[in-house]
């Protein structure tokens, strides 16, 4: 279910960002409670304080966790292109709560550009306040696929995890 899954995730981001020597004093962006605020409040999530350290685990397609899942093949409308919207509207969202000089961590289960890089370079690109933060990666892990240097897609043979894309992003201003 959604709520394993998502404890899961967010474990496996936890052991990467130990692992990494990343402080690890975090606010949680919970998905459902974000959508919930998008879908009924005017001034989204402003009210709530400024964290210095955000994990925006949205809502994906789950390809990366398939060799687990693999009933995950057969959902209808498994590619929805409606996905990335909200999930990139679920990023700005959390966004706003950032503390200046903080970091946000965006992450996913799947392994499909459109949630994934595409969604990040589009955040970069619309708010300037914000820049990548590259990732020290840990001996034992090495990169899948040509990336920036502030995100990475985590793949079975090459990190011993399930498929897994995160990006680091700091509030410069």
């Amino acid at each position: 279910d959604y709520k394993s899954h998502t404890v899961k995730a967010f474990q496996n981001c936890m052991a990467f960002i130990q692992k990494s020597d990343m402080p690890i004093e975090l606010y949680l962006s919970n998905p459902s409670f974000d959508l919930w605020l998008l879908l009924h409040s005017k001034a989204g999530v402003e009210y709530l304080s400024k964290a210095d350290k955000i994990i925006c685990d949205v809502p994906c397609s789950g390809f990366g966790i398939v060799r687990r899942k693999p009933e995950i093949r057969y959902k209808e409308n498994l590619i929805s292109e409606d996905l990335p919207q909200l999930q990139y509207k679920i990023l700005c969202n959390s966004a706003k709560n950032l503390a200046v000089g903080g970091r946000l961590v965006y992450s996913t289960c799947t392994l499909n550009p459109k949630e994934n890089n595409s969604n990040v370079s589009r955040f970069l690109g619309e708010h300037s306040e914000f820049c990548g933060v590259d990732i020290k990666l840990p001996s034992e892990i090495t990169r899948s696929f040509d990336e920036q240097p502030y995100e990475i897609s985590l793949m079975p043979h090459t990190a011993g995890t399930d498929g897994f894309y995160f990006a680091v992003l700091e509030r410069k201003c």
